[in-house]
Formats: structure tokens, C-alpha cells, sequence
């Protein structure tokens, strides 16, 4: 990821996350449904990777806090890119799906 950092000083924020995405981002997402229940180590691992990435996209110091990163780039922590992953995959699975909408009653006060 070091060896990448004096290109992405040539680029532009949105051209770097968009790089970052592809070929970063997917990695870390493949197949990672399999990892819900993993131990957290394994969890961390993926996450310092992303954490990193969003430093170099962002071009900031090394040991600037990463969540404030993430955030700025509308990125989920790994763990809940699992978890939003499994719902995902469990709605698409679903036969019948129901519009959250219709079938909530909304109650005016």
C-alpha cells in the first residue's frame, strides 16, 4: 500500500477512493459473509487494511485516528460491512418480500 502512496499524490481525493475501492475495498469484501463469527483477530487484520487505505486516499499522517476516516469516506467498518453483507444476501433470499413501508402503521400524534 506504501509503494502506491506517491502515485495517489498525483491524483485527486475521488479518483483515489475510487481506486481504493476497486482494488481494495472488493478484496475485503469477497466472500467475507463467511467470515461472520470469525474471532476478532481475524476481524482486525481487515480492518487495519482498511484503515490504512482510507489514510492514503485521505493523504494524512500514519497515525491519525481512522474512524473520523472512514466516516468522511462513506466506508462501513469491516465488521459491519459482514453484517450489512449477511442482511443483504438474507432479504435477496427472502421469496416474498414486503415493502417495510405498507406494512408499518404510522401513528400521528
Amino acid at each position: 500500500m506504501q509503494d502506491y502512496t506517491f502515485l495517489l499524490q498525483l491524483l485527486t481525493v475521488d479518483l483515489a477512493q475510487t481506486l481504493a475501492c476497486s482494488l481494495i475495498l472488493s478484496g475485503i469484501d469477497y466472500c467475507n459473509a463467511v467470515l461472520h463469527g470469525a474471532p476478532s483477530g481475524t476481524i482486525q487484520k481487515l480492518q487495519r487494511v482498511q484503515n490504512n487505505a482510507s489514510r492514503v486516499v485521505l493523504q494524512v499522517p500514519r497515525r491519525s485516528h481512522a474512524n473520523s476516516l472512514l466516516q468522511e469516506l462513506h466506508w462501513l467498518p469491516v465488521e459491519q460491512r459482514i453484517t450489512y453483507k449477511l442482511a443483504v444476501l438474507t432479504w435477496n433470499s427472502l421469496p416474498n418480500k414486503v415493502v417495510l413501508a405498507d406494512s408499518v402503521n404510522c401513528f400521528k400524534s
